[in-house]
């Protein structure tokens, strides 16, 4: 198993994410990169070496820059590595991104719900109140525009439809 060495840089002064921006440039949709791919470009020209939990964090912070820089996606592939998506892919990969976010912004107004009030001081409560307060209001709004898209979503796909398949 390889582990990733924090000290030393690449010798030609590029850094992680770069290396996976020049991969996907000269790349096409549908490739995959597996991850002892990954780790064999990550190495080169360089003294460190890369394991899996290195390459998906490498990757995750990637991800703005490839998709501004490249108009690309990457997609996981479970236990393989990396694969570039067709440009038809890029929503779903957004909605499930947005459905992720959803499920962490709904957990974390759980947590601040769900709280020993007692075990704090009078400023950590009202601090821990003004806390909760903005989560709730952003979990509110997001709950109310997916409500929203869903209705939109749903008018169009029945405007869609054709008069025989009702």
């Amino acid at each position: 198993m390889k582990f990733a060495i924090m000290n030393g840089s690449r010798f030609d002064g590029r850094s992680d994410s770069d290396v996976i921006i020049d991969l996907v440039k000269r790349s096409n949709p549908c490739d995959i990169f597996t991850y002892d791919q990954l780790a064999e470009e990550l190495e080169s020209g360089t003294n460190r070496t890369f394991d899996r939990q290195a390459i998906q964090k490498i990757a995750s912070k990637a991800l703005l820059r490839l998709s501004k820089e490249t108009f690309r996606a990457l997609q996981a592939v479970k236990n393989v590595g990396y694969q570039i998506a067709e440009a038809n892919q890029h929503g779903r990969l957004a909605t499930e991104r947005r459905r992720k976010s959803n499920r962490q912004l709904t957990k974390g107004l759980a947590i601040l719900q769900h709280v020993r009030w007692e075990e704090m001081d009078e400023n950590q409560r009202q601090a821990h109140q003004g806390q909760l307060m903005v989560l709730d209001a952003i979990v509110t709004q997001q709950q109310s525009m997916e409500k929203r898209m869903r209705r939109i979503e749903d008018a169009i796909k029945k405007g869609l439809k054709k008069p025989n398949e009702d």
